[in-house]
């Protein structure tokens, strides 16, 4: 007797005709299989897709509350916490100090399970599942409609906790966890909404206010009557003496995170600019001026500013994960906001500990 088969070449389910009237490359029903979305060639066919299997092991009394299948890389991400939200709505309280909260890799191919991020401050519930879960190259983003989008970075996490064979009980806690509270893995990132001091922050009266402002000019010798010499005369400074005397300018910085994402930026400063002479009409000025209707003193003379920035954070790179500060930079007349400076946060960090131990 010949065999009979069939391809399914055209993937489609037909439940409208009957068994024996389902045309060649075509089928009724189906168990185990699903259709390819691969960019390849085999796209569109029809697959044999593994059976399910129990990997929990010991930690059955928890409640997987979201799942991720990464078929390319045979990776698996769920969600487990063993906290239930006794709320009316089920999202009012917040997960108690011991409520077990994490989010665990299991890699069917090494059968190994990896805590990539846990604790309180993930503020899971067994009320609350994780439908909503994307890999976008290494990230891991999941949103379950009771905390604001989260997302980590998979490597990152991955690389400090040890990994656990299967059937292992999840450890209470990550010896060296990457992620630590919520502003390290909101997707809505921190932003600074402190604008950046003109004024001497650590140059205070006995009632803490500033007594210096942080705008000077280091090119000028003498005060404007020519008689006294200025402190702040640097006869060796790098800088160019008339590049601002033009120009109002204001200060701001943003944060750059580990994941090379970008905060908001600060509020801007006000205009950067002290008039020369310090705004005193000198002998022959105002005639000067009453004549040619132009005060020519009315030019910036602020040629060097120190930006003062206040941190709430004692450790931002710990804290916050950022890895660098910009320093912002625009004109009056101009649309486009400039990048000054790019610092390391540990240049940051080194110069508040110096500024804190003089």
């Amino acid at each position: 007797m010949a065999e009979i088969q069939n391809t399914f070449i055209r993937s489609k389910m037909n439940k409208d005709l009957d068994d024996r009237l389902v045309p060649n490359g075509e089928y009724r029903d189906a168990l185990n299989v699903s259709i390819s979305r691969s960019e390849g060639d085999d796209v569109g066919a029809l697959e044999t897709i593994l059976g399910n299997e129990l990997y929990f092991g010991e930690d059955t009394y928890r409640t997987c509350i979201g799942l991720f299948s990464d078929t390319q890389n045979q990776v698996v991400y769920y969600f487990v916490t063993d906290y239930i939200d006794s709320s009316t709505d089920g999202i009012s309280n917040f997960a108690p100090s011991n409520a077990y909260c994490a989010v665990v890799m299991y890699n069917s191919v090494t059968t190994l399970k990896t805590v990539l991020v846990e604790g309180q401050f993930l503020n899971f519930s067994a009320r609350s599942p994780i439908t909503g879960v994307n890999i976008i190259e290494d990230l891991l983003f999941w949103t379950d409609n009771r905390n604001q989008p989260r997302k980590i970075n998979i490597s990152r996490a991955k690389s400090l906790p040890a990994a656990q064979p299967e059937g292992f009980r999840l450890p209470s806690t990550i010896p060296t966890p990457y992620y630590t509270s919520e502003d390290q893995i909101s997707v809505a990132k921190y932003y600074p909404w402190k604008p950046i001091s003109l004024l001497d922050l650590y140059a205070i009266d006995r009632d803490n206010y500033p007594l210096s402002s942080t705008m000077t000019n280091p090119a000028e010798e003498f005060y404007p009557n020519g008689t006294s010499a200025k402190p702040d005369y640097d006869a060796n400074w790098p800088g160019d003496p008339d590049y601002l005397s033009d120009k109002f300018i204001k200060l701001s910085y943003r944060f750059k995170f580990d994941d090379n994402e970008y905060s908001l930026m600060a509020p801007f400063t006000q205009a950067c600019f002290v008039p020369k002479q310090y705004g005193y009409f000198l002998q022959g000025d105002q005639e000067s001026s009453y004549r040619s209707t132009v005060v020519d003193f009315f030019e910036n003379n602020v040629t060097q500013i120190i930006a003062s920035i206040e941190f709430e954070s004692i450790n931002p790179l710990s804290d916050l994960r950022i890895k660098e500060l910009e320093i912002l930079y625009k004109e009056s007349d101009a649309l486009q906001v400039k990048v000054v400076e790019s610092i390391p946060i540990q240049d940051v960090m080194r110069k508040m500990v110096s500024n804190a131990n003089p």
